[in-house]
């Protein structure tokens, strides 16, 4: 075992919900306040010798937050290069305890760096139009049926 003297300069520490909100609270303010001082307190010692705490939900660090709609799309990329760009339109909506979607599949030591939101610009909107028009599809994929049939 290491001791403090060993530990490394940074350090994620993820905590988890049961770490901030145990079951045997109600989740007042002044018991949420209280568990928050006592995980504070049990870090500090780690604080004290210089490392850098990088502290995160017990999912990971988050990547960006932003509010959006599903008009827009996402496009995010890693410190690999690789990106994704999906609509928004796509993804269901989910409630805060939940612990996310997986939007994108990295290797081992890929990480996702940058997120952002994109607005569909008009110039899309009109290619979408035009493509529908010129191989005679919907959006569901059915050919249109010609007019008077």
């Amino acid at each position: 075992m290491r001791t403090l003297n060993e530990v490394p300069r940074r350090l994620v520490i993820a905590i988890g919900g049961n770490a901030v909100h145990p079951e045997d609270i109600a989740g007042t303010s002044d018991e949420q306040k209280s568990v928050a001082d006592q995980t504070a307190q049990a870090l500090l010692p780690l604080a004290e010798l210089d490392n850098e705490l990088v502290i995160t939900h017990g999912n990971g660090p988050v990547v960006g937050s932003f509010p959006a709609t599903k008009a827009q799309q996402l496009m995010l990329v890693t410190d690999q290069a690789k990106l994704i760009r999906m609509g928004l339109d796509t993804l269901r909506v989910i409630g805060r305890g939940s612990a996310g979607v997986r939007l994108f599949n990295v290797s081992d030591n890929e990480h996702v760096v940058s997120a952002a939101k994109i607005e569909e610009s008009d110039d899309e909107a009109e290619a979408d139009a035009e493509t529908t028009e010129a191989t005679g599809e919907l959006e569901g994929g059915t050919p249109e049926a010609p007019a008077g049939e």
